[in-house]
Formats: structure tokens, C-alpha cells, sequence
């Protein structure tokens, strides 16, 4: 590991250790003062929330009431799980090139809504499983784009902490997204359920279009300097690289 990992930078010894608190109040401060940050946080949290609903409940509802068998319920996961692979594959080849806001609505849209609205029209297990491998690639290119783009405005000195902050927002939501769908299925009727689930996904996929924060994601920040106070010890600069990770 040693060959591939760069070793630290000595840690300034006139510093005095943060408290944990201290440094958990200072990362959530940073999260929501950063408006593209905060932007990505509450959307993948309502998309977190509804793919917890999908794959705990309402894909196996649909193989077991629609298709009638567990097998296929495998064959859906696994074949948008390779796809995702792949897409991930060939966004690092060529993802420089692409316009991030673009290619992250674009993906999301057809790997997340599409999903929804496929099942909505209780296809058998072939189609079903060609739109899921389909949907996969469109998966690929959603992390590395926001994992870019929170290395490239969060400072290398509040990372842990401002990543923690993300990872607990964004997953927030899973634990209510699988109570919901099982309540919406009994309610609404599993159909109606995907609908519902498919417009909201729908919305939030498109909403980097109109949220004006959005807006700072095309740019990068290496030329930019963020600051975060006045001390003089800590180190500012935001590192060149640019998205999370639900």
C-alpha cells in the first residue's frame, strides 16, 4: 500500500488538537454555507430515500406479484450492476470532455426515474431486465461527478469532517424511504406507488437545471481560494479535482 499511497504531511505540532464536537459543528457549518454542497446533499437524499424503497421493497413485491420469481429479482440487480460498472469505466475514459451539469442530468435521469416508470407499466422479466442494464450506465457517471465536485470546493483541512456531514445527510432518508413504499403499496397499489416514486425521482434529477446553485457546478475552484476564517495555521486552498458518495 505504502507504493501507492503518498505518505502525510508532518502535522504542525503548535497546534492544538479540535474537539469532537468542535469539528463536527465546523464541517456541518462549512456544508451549509456551501450552496452546491447543500444543493447535492438534499438531492440525494430524496433519491436515496426512494431507491431504499425500490430495492427493498418494491422490486421484490414486483418479482414476487408481477413476475413470479425470485430469480429475476437477482437477474434486475445484477444486470444494472454490471452496466453501472461499465458506465463508471467509460465516464473515467472520457468524462473530462463532458459537460458535468449535462451529463450528471442526463445520467441520473436514465439511470434513476426511468426505473419507476419502467415497472409502472408491468413489462415481464426480459424487458425488465434490458431497462435496468439500460438505466446502469447511465448510474456510472453519478458518483465521480459528485465526489469531483466536493474535492474541488471542500479544503483538504475540513474534508473528513464536511464528507462525513455528506454521507449522513444524503443517507438520512433510506430508513423512511422503505417504510414509505411498503405504506404507499397498500395504500395506492403498487403501480400507482412507482408512479408517484417515478415523478418525484423525476424532479429531483432535474432540478440542477432551475436550483440556481447548480449554476457554480461548471466551474472549477482551483483558481479560487475559499476562506474559512482567520486562522493563519489552517490551510484554504481548494484542492483541483471536483461530486459524493448515496
Amino acid at each position: 500500500m505504502r507504493l501507492f499511497v503518498p505518505a502525510p504531511e508532518p502535522k504542525d505540532e503548535d497546534v492544538a488538537p479540535e474537539r469532537y464536537f468542535a469539528q463536527l459543528r465546523e464541517g456541518y457549518a462549512f456544508l451549509w454555507r456551501t450552496p452546491l454542497v447543500r444543493a447535492i446533499v438534499v438531492m440525494v437524499l430524496v433519491t436515496n430515500m426512494l431507491d431504499a424503497a425500490m430495492g427493498g421493497v418494491l422490486m421484490p413485491v414486483y418479482a414476487d406479484r408481477v413476475l413470479g420469481s425470485v430469480v429475476a429479482l437477482g437477474l434486475m440487480s445484477g444486470a444494472m450492476g454490471a452496466t453501472a460498472f461499465a458506465g463508471t469505466l467509460v465516464f473515467a475514459w472520457i468524462g473530462h470532455r463532458l459537460p458535468r451539469v449535462s451529463t450528471l442530468v442526463a445520467g441520473f435521469t436514465l439511470g434513476g426515474p426511468s426505473r419507476f416508470f419502467l415497472l409502472a407499466a408491468m413489462p415481464g422479466v426480459g424487458p425488465v431486465i434490458a431497462g435496468f442494464a439500460i438505466a446502469g450506465i447511465g448510474i456510472g457517471p453519478i458518483n465521480p461527478i459528485f465526489g469531483t465536485l466536493q474535492y474541488e470546493r471542500v479544503p483538504e483541512r475540513l474534508r473528513a469532517r464536511v464528507f462525513g456531514a455528506v454521507t449522513a445527510g444524503v443517507m438520512a432518508g433510506a430508513p423512511i424511504g422503505a417504510l414509505l413504499g411498503a405504506g404507499l403499496v397498500e395504500w395506492l397499489g403498487l403501480q400507482a406507488t412507482f408512479v408517484v416514486f417515478g415523478l418525484v425521482y423525476l424532479a429531483c434529477t432535474l432540478s440542477p437545471l432551475v436550483v440556481p446553485a447548480w449554476r457554480d457546478a461548471a466551474r472549477t475552484s482551483g483558481s479560487r481560494e475559499l476562506t474559512l476564517g482567520p486562522r493563519s495555521h489552517s490551510r484554504t486552498s481548494a484542492s483541483c479535482r471536483d461530486d459524493p458518495r448515496p
